[in-house]
């Protein structure tokens, strides 16, 4: 009995997470510990939500394989205390691909980090976009698993690499 509860548990965590994905409404504007070490880890556009067991480790990038027409993955991402640590996302993707990015953390909040590969904080050149969003402390928000969401609205299939890295406040 105990195992249906946390298998609908588990259901209904990636029902909000996929459903957190199509969505473009609500996200809150929101404005560096070492890298990690090892490969980057990789996951495919299905399924459309990794695990939350699988969190990414602090720094170490994560290969996105996105099939073509729209697509959306998320994956957890272990925040480490907003209050003391800023962090930053860096995203690196074909310059002709369109992506959204954002945050949701483990309590709900939704944290604009990415519109399009257009804007200001992306550098394109020789067909590479490399987008690098910066964090300040957040003073408001809670350390935890949070969600990274990637949805891509272009139709090519594409590969990308995402790197969420949290700093300590020196």
């Amino acid at each position: 009995m105990a195992s249906i509860g946390k298998l609908t548990a588990v259901s209904a965590l990636l029902l909000v997470a996929v459903s957190g994905c199509t969505g473009s409404a609500g996200h809150e504007a929101a404005p560096s510990a070492p890298s990690g070490e090892g490969p980057p880890r990789s996951v495919s556009s299905t399924p459309s939500v990794v695990p939350p067991t699988e969190a990414q480790p602090n720094g170490v990038p994560r290969v996105i394989h996105l099939g073509p027409g729209r697509a959306a993955v998320g994956f957890g991402v272990e925040a480490l205390d907003p209050p003391t640590h800023t962090f930053e996302v860096r995203l690196v993707v074909p310059s002709e691909t369109d992506v959204r990015l954002w945050l949701t953390t483990s309590y709900g909040a939704r944290l604009f980090v990415l519109e399009n590969t257009h804007e200001a904080q992306c550098d394109a050149t020789k067909g590479v976009a490399v987008c690098l969003v910066r964090f300040p402390f957040l003073e408001a928000q809670r350390p935890g698993l949070w969600m990274l969401h990637v949805l891509k609205r272009t139709r090519q299939p594409v590969t990308l690499t995402v790197t969420v890295t949290f700093r300590p406040q020196t």
